[in-house]
């Protein structure tokens, strides 16, 4: 391991490097990784690892999470039950967690997606609203209201240029920051909510993967994969299946170098998972990655600079509340 001056210098190094501060103290942690003269990670005759990092000041579920500059921040959730809606905003910096200005309404089963300057967040119960976020000013603004069939938890939501799409149940919405405008698209092959959404490229195609999710017509989790291409508006065929069904999974865009992340989640009645895949794209072909410490369900998460934090979340389907758990999986 090494010392605390050499982690140290490590973590400058990463930061001048552009891997960001979160993701710096984390790596600074493991001396198996170096800084390339090409100002990426290089990874050592290593497999991803995980790591404990500072807890949540307090239990989350059903949190959304988005990258920011510092780290990444995550949005309202639920804490001592289902009824006590968070309108919390807590930014992780790699140390610790710090207070922003709340949400103007609390909910849980929110989606999160960074913007420019800006986080949209997009629905959540009770209060399905539309609201923005400016990052460096950390303060909110209200948006237009949200199209009747989008309101509800377990939304999945990803940035693509200058436009974002919603995914929940089968519908499929186009939204213009620009305009504050929705646009309903084509409509997706099967109905869920709260599935791994992840935006990566193939060739010169962007692509939108809805993995897992609840499987609104049986009840229960699926790991059902399919893609949406928003320069055609149009949906894919079925893709190789996820490793196992689940829904309440890694949730907030898990990309990294267009791999998708997918894990954790639960399936009925009360099985919970730590299990982590790797999906890539390209090839279309899964790989196992070493499990997590805590078995869970409706985390928040979030990528940054090759570090794949997993926060909050649930372990038991009645009775339930806010987990407190923070892990990163170094990539």
């Amino acid at each position: 391991m090494a010392g605390q001056e050499d982690r140290q210098i490590l973590r400058r190094k990463f930061i001048k490097y552009g891997i960001g501060v979160a993701a710096a103290t984390v790596l600074a942690g493991s001396t198996h990784y170096l800084v390339s003269r090409y100002s990426k990670v290089q990874h050592a005759e290593r497999s991803p690892a995980w790591s404990t990092v500072s807890d949540l000041p307090f239990g989350i579920a059903d949190g959304a999470a988005a990258v920011s500059e510092n780290g990444f921040l995550v949005f309202g959730g639920y804490g001592r039950n289902v009824q006590d809606y968070k309108n919390s905003v807590l930014e992780f910096n790699g140390y610790d967690w710090n207070v922003k200005s709340p949400m103007p309404t609390p909910r849980w089963g929110a989606a999160a997606t960074r913007y420019n300057e800006y986080v949209y967040v997009f629905g959540g119960y009770p209060n399905s609203v539309a609201e923005r976020y400016e990052i460096e000013k950390d303060n909110w603004n209200s948006l237009a209201e949200m199209p009747p069939s989008l309101k509800g938890q377990g939304l999945m939501a990803a940035t693509v240029g200058s436009r974002i799409f919603l995914f929940f149940r089968n519908l499929t919405f186009e939204y213009d920051p620009s305009e504050d405008r929705y646009t309903p698209r084509a409509n997706a092959p099967l109905a869920r909510t709260w599935a791994t959404c992840a935006l990566v490229s193939v060739g010169d195609e962007d692509r939108i993967y809805i993995i897992g999710g609840n499987d609104l017509a049986r009840g229960d989790g699926t790991n059902a994969n399919f893609y949406y291409a928003p320069s055609t508006d149009s949906w894919s065929g079925p893709e190789p299946l996820a490793p196992y069904s689940a829904y309440g999974v890694t949730r907030d865009n898990p990309v990294w170098m267009d791999t998708i992340y997918y894990g954790f989640g639960h399936k009925n009645p009360d099985q919970f998972f730590k299990d982590m895949y790797a999906y890539d794209p390209a090839d279309a072909k899964w790989s196992k990655l070493p499990i997590g410490s805590h078995e869970r369900d409706g985390v928040a998460c979030a990528i940054t600079g090759g570090v794949l934090y997993i926060v909050g979340g649930r372990n038991r389907p009645y009775d339930q509340y806010g987990l407190a758990y923070c892990e990163a999986l170094i990539l």
